[in-house]
Protein backbone atom coordinates (compact mmCIF):
# COMPACT_ATOMS: atom_id res chain seq x y z
CA UNK A 1 0.00 0.00 0.00
CA UNK A 2 2.72 2.60 0.86
CA UNK A 3 4.49 1.73 -2.38
CA UNK A 4 1.29 2.38 -4.36
CA UNK A 5 0.79 5.73 -2.62
CA UNK A 6 4.38 6.70 -3.29
CA UNK A 7 3.98 5.69 -6.94
CA UNK A 8 0.85 7.86 -7.32
CA UNK A 9 2.67 10.70 -5.59
CA UNK A 10 5.67 10.38 -7.93
CA UNK A 11 3.40 10.36 -11.01
CA UNK A 12 1.48 13.45 -9.78
CA UNK A 13 4.75 15.17 -8.95
CA UNK A 14 6.03 14.32 -12.41
CA UNK A 15 2.98 15.88 -14.07
CA UNK A 16 3.33 18.96 -11.88
CA UNK A 17 7.01 19.33 -12.70
CA UNK A 18 6.27 18.75 -16.38
CA UNK A 19 3.67 21.54 -16.30
CA UNK A 20 6.08 23.74 -14.37
CA UNK A 21 8.77 23.04 -16.95
CA UNK A 22 6.33 23.95 -19.74
CA UNK A 23 5.37 27.19 -17.98
CA UNK A 24 9.01 27.99 -17.40
CA UNK A 25 9.79 27.38 -21.08
CA UNK A 26 6.86 29.64 -22.04
CA UNK A 27 8.20 32.29 -19.70
CA UNK A 28 11.64 31.97 -21.27
CA UNK A 29 10.14 32.28 -24.75
CA UNK A 30 8.25 35.41 -23.63
CA UNK A 31 11.53 36.81 -22.38
CA UNK A 32 13.16 35.99 -25.72
CA UNK A 33 10.32 37.73 -27.54
CA UNK A 34 10.79 40.88 -25.49
CA UNK A 35 14.50 40.75 -26.17
CA UNK A 36 13.77 40.57 -29.91
CA UNK A 37 11.43 43.55 -29.60
CA UNK A 38 14.13 45.47 -27.81
CA UNK A 39 16.57 44.57 -30.54
CA UNK A 40 14.11 45.89 -33.12
CA UNK A 41 13.71 49.01 -31.03
CA UNK A 42 17.49 49.50 -30.83
CA UNK A 43 17.88 48.95 -34.58
CA UNK A 44 15.21 51.53 -35.31
CA UNK A 45 16.76 54.04 -32.93
CA UNK A 46 20.25 53.48 -34.34
CA UNK A 47 18.91 53.84 -37.86
CA UNK A 48 17.09 57.05 -37.09
CA UNK A 49 20.13 58.49 -35.36
CA UNK A 50 22.25 57.62 -38.36
CA UNK A 51 19.74 59.23 -40.72
CA UNK A 52 19.54 62.33 -38.54
CA UNK A 53 23.30 62.75 -38.45
CA UNK A 54 25.10 65.94 -39.66
CA UNK A 55 25.75 66.28 -43.38
CA UNK A 56 29.32 67.36 -42.81
CA UNK A 57 30.36 63.99 -41.57
CA UNK A 58 32.72 61.72 -43.45
CA UNK A 59 30.75 60.38 -46.44
CA UNK A 60 32.74 57.22 -46.75
CA UNK A 61 32.12 56.32 -43.12
CA UNK A 62 28.48 57.30 -43.37
CA UNK A 63 28.05 55.12 -46.47
CA UNK A 64 29.63 52.24 -44.59
CA UNK A 65 27.28 52.76 -41.63
CA UNK A 66 24.29 52.97 -43.91
CA UNK A 67 25.35 49.76 -45.65
CA UNK A 68 25.46 47.95 -42.35
CA UNK A 69 22.09 49.36 -41.29
CA UNK A 70 20.61 48.39 -44.66
CA UNK A 71 21.73 44.80 -44.23
CA UNK A 72 20.29 44.79 -40.74
CA UNK A 73 16.82 45.99 -41.74
CA UNK A 74 16.82 44.15 -45.06
CA UNK A 75 15.73 40.78 -43.67
CA UNK A 76 12.76 39.83 -41.50
CA UNK A 77 13.44 40.27 -37.81
CA UNK A 78 11.80 36.98 -36.95
CA UNK A 79 8.41 35.90 -35.70
CA UNK A 80 6.88 34.90 -32.39
CA UNK A 81 4.37 32.10 -31.77
CA UNK A 82 1.20 34.16 -31.53
CA UNK A 83 -0.66 31.22 -29.88
CA UNK A 84 1.51 31.73 -26.78
CA UNK A 85 1.80 35.54 -27.09
CA UNK A 86 -1.29 36.90 -28.86
CA UNK A 87 -0.68 40.35 -27.37
CA UNK A 88 2.60 40.64 -29.33
CA UNK A 89 1.12 39.77 -32.74
CA UNK A 90 0.09 43.38 -33.58
CA UNK A 91 3.39 44.75 -32.41
CA UNK A 92 5.29 42.37 -34.67
CA UNK A 93 3.10 43.29 -37.64
CA UNK A 94 3.61 46.98 -36.98
CA UNK A 95 7.33 46.46 -36.41
CA UNK A 96 7.51 44.62 -39.74
CA UNK A 97 5.79 47.57 -41.47
CA UNK A 98 8.16 49.96 -39.76
CA UNK A 99 11.07 47.81 -40.88
CA UNK A 100 9.98 47.98 -44.50
CA UNK A 101 9.60 51.76 -44.35
CA UNK A 102 12.88 52.07 -42.58
CA UNK A 103 14.55 49.87 -45.19
CA UNK A 104 13.22 52.11 -47.96
CA UNK A 105 14.36 55.21 -46.14
CA UNK A 106 17.83 53.82 -45.46
CA UNK A 107 18.24 52.52 -49.00
CA UNK A 108 17.34 55.89 -50.49
CA UNK A 109 19.64 57.72 -48.09
CA UNK A 110 22.51 55.32 -48.89
CA UNK A 111 21.99 55.74 -52.65
CA UNK A 112 22.14 59.52 -52.37
CA UNK A 113 25.25 59.39 -50.21
CA UNK A 114 26.96 57.16 -52.75
CA UNK A 115 26.02 59.55 -55.59
CA UNK A 116 27.33 62.49 -53.61
CA UNK A 117 30.53 60.61 -52.84
CA UNK A 118 31.07 59.59 -56.49
CA UNK A 119 30.20 62.97 -58.12
CA UNK A 120 30.94 65.33 -55.32
CA UNK A 121 27.60 66.98 -56.09
CA UNK A 122 25.01 67.13 -53.41
CA UNK A 123 21.60 65.86 -54.53
CA UNK A 124 18.77 68.22 -54.79
CA UNK A 125 16.61 66.30 -52.39
CA UNK A 126 18.40 65.22 -49.25
CA UNK A 127 16.70 63.38 -46.45
CA UNK A 128 15.96 66.06 -43.94
CA UNK A 129 15.52 65.84 -40.24
CA UNK A 130 11.83 66.27 -40.60
CA UNK A 131 11.51 62.94 -42.40
CA UNK A 132 13.55 61.28 -39.73
CA UNK A 133 11.47 62.82 -36.98
CA UNK A 134 8.30 61.74 -38.72
CA UNK A 135 9.66 58.19 -38.85
CA UNK A 136 10.62 58.42 -35.20
CA UNK A 137 7.15 59.60 -34.28
CA UNK A 138 5.69 56.58 -36.06
CA UNK A 139 8.01 54.25 -34.13
CA UNK A 140 7.45 55.86 -30.71
CA UNK A 141 3.94 54.39 -30.07
CA UNK A 142 5.35 50.98 -30.95
CA UNK A 143 8.16 51.46 -28.44
CA UNK A 144 5.69 52.56 -25.79
CA UNK A 145 3.57 49.48 -26.36
CA UNK A 146 6.65 47.26 -26.07
CA UNK A 147 7.51 48.92 -22.77
CA UNK A 148 3.97 48.44 -21.48
CA UNK A 149 3.92 44.75 -22.44
CA UNK A 150 7.34 44.24 -20.91
CA UNK A 151 6.20 45.90 -17.66
CA UNK A 152 3.17 43.61 -17.54
CA UNK A 153 5.31 40.50 -18.16
CA UNK A 154 7.80 41.58 -15.51
CA UNK A 155 4.93 42.01 -13.07
CA UNK A 156 3.46 38.64 -14.03
CA UNK A 157 6.76 36.66 -13.97
CA UNK A 158 7.37 36.72 -10.16
CA UNK A 159 3.78 35.68 -9.60
CA UNK A 160 4.14 32.78 -11.96
CA UNK A 161 7.39 31.67 -10.33
CA UNK A 162 5.87 32.08 -6.89
CA UNK A 163 2.79 30.13 -7.96
CA UNK A 164 4.97 27.40 -9.41
CA UNK A 165 7.02 27.23 -6.19
CA UNK A 166 3.87 27.12 -4.08
CA UNK A 167 2.36 24.35 -6.23
CA UNK A 168 5.49 22.22 -5.85
CA UNK A 169 5.70 22.92 -2.12
CA UNK A 170 2.01 22.13 -1.66
CA UNK A 171 2.42 18.92 -3.61
CA UNK A 172 5.43 17.88 -1.50
CA UNK A 173 3.59 18.68 1.75
CA UNK A 174 0.45 16.88 0.58
CA UNK A 175 2.48 13.87 -0.50
CA UNK A 176 4.39 13.77 2.79
CA UNK A 177 1.16 14.07 4.81
CA UNK A 178 -0.55 11.47 2.70
CA UNK A 179 2.39 9.08 3.02
CA UNK A 180 2.67 9.68 6.76
CA UNK A 181 -1.06 9.18 7.26
CA UNK A 182 -1.06 6.03 5.16
CA UNK A 183 1.97 4.73 7.09
CA UNK A 184 0.28 5.43 10.43
CA UNK A 185 -2.87 3.73 9.22
CA UNK A 186 -0.99 0.74 7.91
CA UNK A 187 1.16 0.48 11.04
CA UNK A 188 -1.94 0.65 13.21
CA UNK A 189 -3.72 -1.93 11.07
CA UNK A 190 -0.67 -4.20 10.99
CA UNK A 191 0.01 -3.82 14.71
CA UNK A 192 -3.61 -4.53 15.57
CA UNK A 193 -3.69 -7.64 13.39
CA UNK A 194 -0.25 -8.72 14.63
CA UNK A 195 -1.16 -8.31 18.30
CA UNK A 196 -4.47 -10.08 17.75
CA UNK A 197 -2.77 -13.07 16.14
CA UNK A 198 -0.04 -13.00 18.77
CA UNK A 199 -2.66 -13.02 21.53
CA UNK A 200 -4.20 -16.11 19.90
CA UNK A 201 -0.80 -17.79 19.96
CA UNK A 202 -0.38 -16.75 23.61
CA UNK A 203 -3.75 -18.25 24.53
CA UNK A 204 -2.77 -21.46 22.77
CA UNK A 205 0.49 -21.53 24.73
CA UNK A 206 -1.49 -21.15 27.97
CA UNK A 207 -3.82 -23.97 26.92
CA UNK A 208 -0.78 -26.07 26.02
CA UNK A 209 0.76 -25.48 29.45
CA UNK A 210 -2.56 -26.41 31.07
CA UNK A 211 -2.73 -29.63 29.07
CA UNK A 212 -5.94 -28.69 27.26
CA UNK A 213 -6.91 -29.17 23.63
CA UNK A 214 -5.89 -26.40 21.20
CA UNK A 215 -8.02 -24.87 18.40
CA UNK A 216 -7.02 -25.71 14.82
CA UNK A 217 -3.81 -24.18 13.46
CA UNK A 218 -4.04 -20.71 11.90
CA UNK A 219 -3.62 -20.27 8.15
CA UNK A 220 -0.79 -18.29 6.58
CA UNK A 221 2.85 -18.65 5.77
CA UNK A 222 4.44 -16.02 8.02
CA UNK A 223 6.38 -16.53 11.24
CA UNK A 224 3.34 -16.28 13.51
CA UNK A 225 1.46 -18.89 11.50
CA UNK A 226 4.54 -21.11 11.62
CA UNK A 227 4.78 -20.66 15.41
CA UNK A 228 1.07 -21.44 15.72
CA UNK A 229 1.52 -24.62 13.69
CA UNK A 230 4.46 -25.63 15.89
CA UNK A 231 2.35 -25.14 19.04
CA UNK A 232 -0.49 -27.22 17.62
CA UNK A 233 1.93 -29.96 16.59
CA UNK A 234 3.62 -29.85 20.01
CA UNK A 235 0.24 -30.07 21.71
CA UNK A 236 -0.60 -33.19 19.71
CA UNK A 237 2.75 -34.79 20.54
CA UNK A 238 2.36 -33.95 24.22
CA UNK A 239 -1.15 -35.35 24.16
CA UNK A 240 0.10 -38.59 22.62
CA UNK A 241 2.95 -38.77 25.14
CA UNK A 242 0.57 -38.18 28.03
CA UNK A 243 -1.76 -40.87 26.78
CA UNK A 244 1.18 -43.29 26.67
CA UNK A 245 2.31 -42.12 30.09
CA UNK A 246 -1.14 -42.59 31.58
CA UNK A 247 -1.40 -45.98 29.92
CA UNK A 248 1.86 -46.98 31.59
CA UNK A 249 0.79 -45.57 34.94
CA UNK A 250 -2.63 -47.18 34.75
CA UNK A 251 -1.37 -50.62 33.70
CA UNK A 252 1.83 -50.83 35.74
CA UNK A 253 2.09 -53.63 38.29
CA UNK A 254 3.93 -51.21 40.60
CA UNK A 255 2.65 -48.02 42.18
CA UNK A 256 4.04 -45.00 40.27
CA UNK A 257 3.38 -41.66 41.93
CA UNK A 258 4.85 -38.29 42.88
CA UNK A 259 4.89 -36.46 46.23
CA UNK A 260 5.32 -32.78 47.03
CA UNK A 261 7.70 -31.35 49.63
CA UNK A 262 5.17 -32.11 52.37
CA UNK A 263 5.02 -35.77 51.27
CA UNK A 264 1.50 -35.42 49.86
CA UNK A 265 0.37 -37.22 46.72
CA UNK A 266 0.41 -35.02 43.61
CA UNK A 267 -0.05 -37.69 40.94
CA UNK A 268 -0.63 -41.43 40.93
CA UNK A 269 -1.53 -44.09 38.43
CA UNK A 270 -4.74 -46.09 38.29
CA UNK A 271 -2.78 -49.09 39.63
CA UNK A 272 -3.42 -47.72 43.15
CA UNK A 273 -7.02 -48.81 42.75
CA UNK A 274 -5.96 -52.41 42.11
CA UNK A 275 -3.13 -52.67 44.63
CA UNK A 276 -4.04 -50.29 47.47
CA UNK A 277 -7.78 -50.11 46.81
CA UNK A 278 -7.44 -46.28 46.81
CA UNK A 279 -8.42 -44.34 43.68
CA UNK A 280 -6.02 -41.61 42.46
CA UNK A 281 -8.59 -38.96 43.43
CA UNK A 282 -8.74 -40.31 46.99
CA UNK A 283 -4.95 -40.08 47.30
CA UNK A 284 -4.59 -36.60 45.75
CA UNK A 285 -3.39 -34.16 48.44
CA UNK A 286 -3.18 -36.89 51.06
CA UNK A 287 0.03 -37.53 53.00
CA UNK A 288 1.77 -40.79 52.21
CA UNK A 289 2.39 -41.27 55.93
CA UNK A 290 -1.35 -41.53 56.54
CA UNK A 291 -1.56 -44.88 54.73
CA UNK A 292 1.49 -46.43 56.43
CA UNK A 293 1.62 -48.58 59.53
CA UNK A 294 2.77 -46.63 62.61
CA UNK A 295 6.02 -48.61 62.92
CA UNK A 296 7.16 -47.63 59.38
CA UNK A 297 6.03 -43.99 59.31
CA UNK A 298 9.10 -42.49 60.97
CA UNK A 299 11.46 -44.61 58.88
CA UNK A 300 9.77 -43.37 55.71
CA UNK A 301 9.75 -39.71 56.85
CA UNK A 302 13.48 -39.85 57.71
CA UNK A 303 14.41 -41.42 54.38
CA UNK A 304 12.49 -38.78 52.40
CA UNK A 305 13.88 -35.84 54.39
CA UNK A 306 17.45 -37.09 54.01
CA UNK A 307 16.94 -37.60 50.28
CA UNK A 308 15.71 -34.01 49.79
CA UNK A 309 18.81 -32.74 51.55
CA UNK A 310 21.32 -34.57 49.36
CA UNK A 311 19.47 -35.28 46.07
CA UNK A 312 19.95 -38.58 44.23
CA UNK A 313 17.94 -41.76 44.86
CA UNK A 314 17.15 -43.96 47.82
CA UNK A 315 15.39 -47.22 48.66
CA UNK A 316 13.48 -48.22 51.76
CA UNK A 317 10.78 -50.64 52.85
CA UNK A 318 7.53 -49.91 54.64
CA UNK A 319 4.06 -51.35 55.18
CA UNK A 320 0.92 -49.87 53.62
CA UNK A 321 -2.56 -50.17 55.13
CA UNK A 322 -4.82 -50.69 52.11
CA UNK A 323 -8.36 -49.31 51.90
CA UNK A 324 -9.76 -52.78 52.65
CA UNK A 325 -7.65 -53.02 55.84
CA UNK A 326 -5.06 -55.40 54.36
CA UNK A 327 -1.43 -54.65 55.20
CA UNK A 328 1.12 -55.07 52.41
CA UNK A 329 4.88 -54.60 52.36
CA UNK A 330 6.45 -52.40 49.68
CA UNK A 331 9.95 -51.58 48.49
CA UNK A 332 10.09 -47.88 47.55
CA UNK A 333 12.55 -46.47 45.03
CA UNK A 334 12.43 -42.68 45.34
CA UNK A 335 14.30 -39.93 43.48
CA UNK A 336 14.21 -36.23 44.35
CA UNK A 337 14.00 -33.45 41.73
CA UNK A 338 15.55 -30.23 42.99
CA UNK A 339 14.13 -28.34 40.02
CA UNK A 340 10.52 -29.47 40.38
CA UNK A 341 10.67 -29.93 44.17
CA UNK A 342 9.01 -33.33 43.89
CA UNK A 343 9.59 -36.90 44.99
CA UNK A 344 9.13 -39.40 42.15
CA UNK A 345 8.32 -42.82 43.57
CA UNK A 346 7.96 -46.41 42.45
CA UNK A 347 6.51 -48.75 45.11
CA UNK A 348 6.97 -52.48 44.45
CA UNK A 349 4.86 -55.01 46.31
CA UNK A 350 7.22 -57.31 48.23
CA UNK A 351 4.63 -58.87 50.50
CA UNK A 352 5.20 -62.33 49.06
CA UNK A 353 8.97 -61.84 49.03
CA UNK A 354 8.98 -60.73 52.65
CA UNK A 355 6.79 -63.67 53.61
CA UNK A 356 9.21 -66.01 51.87
CA UNK A 357 12.10 -64.25 53.60
CA UNK A 358 10.49 -64.81 56.98
CA UNK A 359 9.86 -68.48 56.17
CA UNK A 360 13.47 -68.81 55.06
CA UNK A 361 14.67 -67.21 58.27
CA UNK A 362 12.51 -69.55 60.31
CA UNK A 363 13.82 -72.52 58.34
CA UNK A 364 17.43 -71.48 58.88
CA UNK A 365 16.84 -71.02 62.57
CA UNK A 366 15.23 -74.46 62.67
CA UNK A 367 18.07 -75.92 60.59
CA UNK A 368 20.64 -74.34 62.82
CA UNK A 369 19.06 -75.87 65.90
CA UNK A 370 17.55 -79.09 64.56
CA UNK A 371 20.14 -80.18 61.97
CA UNK A 372 23.52 -79.37 63.47
CA UNK A 373 22.86 -81.24 66.71
CA UNK A 374 21.74 -84.52 65.08
CA UNK A 375 24.59 -84.29 62.59
CA UNK A 376 27.12 -83.77 65.33
CA UNK A 377 25.61 -86.66 67.30
CA UNK A 378 25.74 -88.94 64.25
CA UNK A 379 29.31 -87.88 63.55
CA UNK A 380 30.35 -88.66 67.10
CA UNK A 381 28.67 -92.08 66.93
CA UNK A 382 30.36 -92.98 63.65
CA UNK A 383 33.73 -91.85 64.97
CA UNK A 384 33.34 -94.08 68.06
CA UNK A 385 32.41 -97.05 65.90
CA UNK A 386 35.38 -96.51 63.59
CA UNK A 387 37.73 -96.17 66.59
CA UNK A 388 37.21 -99.86 67.41
CA UNK A 389 36.60 -101.90 64.26
CA UNK A 390 37.86 -105.21 65.68
CA UNK A 391 34.37 -106.35 66.47
CA UNK A 392 32.96 -105.28 63.06
CA UNK A 393 32.96 -107.21 59.81
CA UNK A 394 35.31 -105.85 57.14
CA UNK A 395 32.39 -104.90 54.93
CA UNK A 396 30.80 -102.92 57.75
CA UNK A 397 33.97 -100.91 58.27
CA UNK A 398 33.94 -99.73 54.65
CA UNK A 399 30.32 -98.74 54.87
CA UNK A 400 30.99 -96.81 58.05
CA UNK A 401 33.80 -94.93 56.34
CA UNK A 402 31.49 -94.03 53.45
CA UNK A 403 28.82 -92.91 55.90
CA UNK A 404 31.35 -90.83 57.79
CA UNK A 405 32.47 -89.13 54.53
CA UNK A 406 28.89 -88.44 53.46
CA UNK A 407 28.04 -87.10 56.91
CA UNK A 408 31.10 -84.85 56.78
CA UNK A 409 30.05 -83.46 53.41
CA UNK A 410 26.50 -82.95 54.66
CA UNK A 411 27.75 -81.18 57.78
CA UNK A 412 30.02 -78.98 55.68
CA UNK A 413 27.15 -78.14 53.34
CA UNK A 414 24.83 -77.24 56.22
CA UNK A 415 27.47 -75.15 57.95
CA UNK A 416 28.38 -73.25 54.79
CA UNK A 417 24.74 -72.70 53.88
CA UNK A 418 23.96 -71.38 57.36
CA UNK A 419 27.06 -69.23 57.36
CA UNK A 420 26.20 -67.73 53.98
CA UNK A 421 22.63 -66.92 54.95
CA UNK A 422 23.78 -65.46 58.25
CA UNK A 423 26.30 -63.27 56.38
CA UNK A 424 23.69 -62.03 53.90
CA UNK A 425 21.24 -61.31 56.72
CA UNK A 426 23.77 -59.53 58.96
CA UNK A 427 26.51 -58.13 56.77
CA UNK A 428 27.17 -55.31 59.19
CA UNK A 429 27.70 -57.76 62.08
CA UNK A 430 31.50 -57.89 61.70
CA UNK A 431 34.17 -57.52 64.36
CA UNK A 432 36.46 -55.10 62.52
CA UNK A 433 39.95 -54.41 63.79
CA UNK A 434 43.34 -53.45 62.40
CA UNK A 435 45.15 -56.60 61.29
CA UNK A 436 48.06 -57.46 59.04
CA UNK A 437 47.00 -59.01 55.74
CA UNK A 438 50.04 -61.35 55.81
CA UNK A 439 48.95 -62.71 59.20
CA UNK A 440 45.55 -63.70 57.78
CA UNK A 441 47.14 -65.30 54.73
CA UNK A 442 49.63 -67.28 56.87
CA UNK A 443 46.84 -68.54 59.15
CA UNK A 444 44.95 -69.91 56.13
CA UNK A 445 48.14 -71.43 54.68
CA UNK A 446 48.95 -73.13 57.99
CA UNK A 447 45.50 -74.74 58.01
CA UNK A 448 45.82 -76.17 54.48
CA UNK A 449 49.55 -76.74 54.07
CA UNK A 450 49.32 -80.40 55.02
CA UNK A 451 46.55 -81.00 52.45
CA UNK A 452 48.66 -79.24 49.81
CA UNK A 453 51.72 -81.35 50.60
CA UNK A 454 49.68 -84.53 50.42
CA UNK A 455 48.78 -83.54 46.85
CA UNK A 456 52.42 -82.60 46.06
CA UNK A 457 51.65 -78.89 45.92
CA UNK A 458 53.77 -76.01 47.20
CA UNK A 459 52.24 -72.85 48.68
CA UNK A 460 54.41 -69.71 48.45
CA UNK A 461 53.70 -67.30 51.29
CA UNK A 462 53.34 -63.52 50.63
CA UNK A 463 56.46 -61.38 50.91
CA UNK A 464 54.67 -58.09 51.62
CA UNK A 465 51.90 -57.02 53.96
CA UNK A 466 49.35 -54.24 54.44
CA UNK A 467 47.47 -53.10 57.53
CA UNK A 468 43.75 -53.51 56.90
CA UNK A 469 40.45 -53.14 58.79
CA UNK A 470 38.93 -56.60 58.86
CA UNK A 471 37.19 -59.30 60.82
CA UNK A 472 40.16 -61.64 61.17
CA UNK A 473 38.11 -64.82 61.59
CA UNK A 474 35.89 -64.11 58.58
CA UNK A 475 38.74 -62.99 56.33
CA UNK A 476 40.75 -66.09 57.30
CA UNK A 477 37.73 -68.10 56.17
CA UNK A 478 37.89 -66.22 52.82
CA UNK A 479 41.57 -67.07 52.27
CA UNK A 480 40.95 -70.65 53.37
CA UNK A 481 38.19 -71.05 50.79
CA UNK A 482 40.36 -69.52 48.05
CA UNK A 483 43.34 -71.76 48.91
CA UNK A 484 41.11 -74.84 49.15
CA UNK A 485 39.71 -74.02 45.71
CA UNK A 486 43.25 -73.63 44.31
CA UNK A 487 44.36 -76.96 45.81
CA UNK A 488 41.41 -78.75 44.17
CA UNK A 489 42.29 -77.61 40.66
CA UNK A 490 46.12 -77.39 40.74
CA UNK A 491 48.07 -80.20 39.06
CA UNK A 492 50.57 -82.18 41.11
CA UNK A 493 54.07 -80.72 41.53
CA UNK A 494 52.78 -77.18 40.83
CA UNK A 495 52.94 -74.03 42.92
CA UNK A 496 50.24 -71.86 44.52
CA UNK A 497 51.41 -68.29 45.15
CA UNK A 498 49.82 -65.87 47.59
CA UNK A 499 50.62 -62.18 46.93
CA UNK A 500 49.80 -58.93 48.70
CA UNK A 501 50.19 -55.52 47.08
CA UNK A 502 48.68 -52.08 47.42
CA UNK A 503 46.29 -50.70 44.81
CA UNK A 504 45.24 -47.14 45.57
CA UNK A 505 43.59 -47.30 49.01
CA UNK A 506 43.06 -51.09 49.04
CA UNK A 507 45.11 -54.18 49.77
CA UNK A 508 45.06 -56.52 46.76
CA UNK A 509 45.37 -60.13 47.96
CA UNK A 510 45.58 -62.77 45.22
CA UNK A 511 45.83 -66.58 45.16
CA UNK A 512 47.47 -67.68 41.91
CA UNK A 513 47.45 -71.31 40.76
CA UNK A 514 48.74 -73.20 37.74
CA UNK A 515 45.55 -75.09 37.07
CA UNK A 516 43.39 -75.23 33.91
CA UNK A 517 41.89 -71.76 34.54
CA UNK A 518 38.28 -70.61 34.52
CA UNK A 519 36.57 -70.48 31.09
CA UNK A 520 35.57 -67.00 29.95
CA UNK A 521 31.91 -67.98 29.87
CA UNK A 522 31.96 -68.98 33.58
CA UNK A 523 33.82 -66.03 35.12
CA UNK A 524 30.70 -63.92 35.60
CA UNK A 525 28.96 -66.81 37.45
CA UNK A 526 31.85 -68.28 39.42
CA UNK A 527 30.89 -66.47 42.66
CA UNK A 528 27.17 -67.41 42.45
CA UNK A 529 25.62 -69.87 44.88
CA UNK A 530 25.93 -73.56 44.00
CA UNK A 531 27.84 -72.81 40.80
CA UNK A 532 30.66 -75.25 40.15
CA UNK A 533 33.13 -75.02 37.30
CA UNK A 534 33.34 -77.73 34.68
CA UNK A 535 37.11 -77.91 35.07
CA UNK A 536 38.39 -81.28 36.30
CA UNK A 537 39.42 -81.36 39.97
CA UNK A 538 42.73 -83.04 40.85
CA UNK A 539 41.64 -83.82 44.40
CA UNK A 540 39.01 -86.34 45.37
CA UNK A 541 37.00 -83.72 47.23
CA UNK A 542 33.62 -82.71 45.91
CA UNK A 543 32.69 -79.11 46.64
CA UNK A 544 29.34 -77.67 47.73
CA UNK A 545 29.34 -74.73 45.33
CA UNK A 546 29.06 -72.26 48.24
CA UNK A 547 32.71 -71.53 49.05
CA UNK A 548 33.19 -68.72 46.53
CA UNK A 549 29.73 -67.31 47.26
CA UNK A 550 30.79 -67.05 50.93
CA UNK A 551 34.02 -65.33 49.81
CA UNK A 552 32.10 -62.71 47.86
CA UNK A 553 29.61 -62.08 50.66
CA UNK A 554 32.32 -61.63 53.33
CA UNK A 555 34.48 -59.38 51.14
CA UNK A 556 31.54 -57.15 50.14
CA UNK A 557 30.57 -56.91 53.83
CA UNK A 558 34.07 -55.43 54.35
CA UNK A 559 33.37 -52.86 51.60
CA UNK A 560 35.72 -54.69 49.22
CA UNK A 561 35.61 -56.58 45.95
CA UNK A 562 36.22 -60.17 44.83
CA UNK A 563 37.09 -61.37 41.33
CA UNK A 564 39.09 -63.71 39.14
CA UNK A 565 41.58 -63.15 36.30
CA UNK A 566 43.25 -65.53 33.90
CA UNK A 567 47.03 -65.65 34.16
CA UNK A 568 49.25 -65.53 31.11
CA UNK A 569 50.60 -68.95 32.06
CA UNK A 570 47.11 -70.43 31.88
CA UNK A 571 46.18 -70.62 35.55
CA UNK A 572 43.70 -68.58 37.58
CA UNK A 573 44.23 -65.63 39.90
CA UNK A 574 41.46 -65.28 42.48
CA UNK A 575 41.75 -61.95 44.24
CA UNK A 576 40.10 -59.82 46.89
CA UNK A 577 40.49 -56.09 47.62
CA UNK A 578 40.06 -54.86 51.20
CA UNK A 579 40.28 -51.18 52.24
CA UNK A 580 43.53 -50.27 54.00
CA UNK A 581 43.29 -49.05 57.59
CA UNK A 582 43.33 -45.26 58.03
CA UNK A 583 46.47 -45.42 60.23
CA UNK A 584 48.27 -47.30 57.47
CA UNK A 585 47.28 -44.64 54.97
CA UNK A 586 48.63 -41.88 57.23
CA UNK A 587 51.91 -43.74 57.80
CA UNK A 588 52.24 -44.35 54.07
CA UNK A 589 51.64 -40.66 53.34
CA UNK A 590 54.23 -39.66 55.89
CA UNK A 591 56.82 -42.01 54.41
CA UNK A 592 56.14 -40.57 51.01
CA UNK A 593 56.79 -37.08 52.29
CA UNK A 594 60.21 -38.12 53.60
Amino acid sequence: MPVLIELVFVVAMGFLLLGASHDYDKLERSRDALIKLHQVEMIVVDTLLALAGEDGEDLEKKISDMTKIQKTVENNWGTIDVTEHPELADIFRESESAREKLFTLVSESRRKLITQFETGIRPRRQLNKDSTMMMFMEIRPLTKRIIDIEAKMLQKEPGQIEQLTWNITAMLIAGALLGFGASILLVHSFTTAFLHRLSLVERKAILLAAGKDLPPAASGDDEIAELDNVLVAAAQEIKDARQKQFAILDNARDIICSLDTRMRFETSGASTSKIWQFTPDELLGRSVLSILTPDTQEKTRTALVQLAGKDGETEFENAVICANGEIKSFLWTVSWSQVEKNYFCVAHDITDVKTARELKKQFLELASEELRTPLETAGTLLSSLLSDTSKLPSTSEKELQKATLSLSRLTELVNELLDLEALEANRSDLSLAEVEAAQICNSAIDALEALAQSNRLKIVRPENSELINADERRLTQVLTNLLSNAIKFSPADSTITVEIKRQNSSAHISVNDQGPGIPESERALIFDKFHQTRAQSNVNIKGTGLGLAIVKSIVEAHGGEAGVDRLASGGSSFYIRIPIAEKASVISSGEGDI
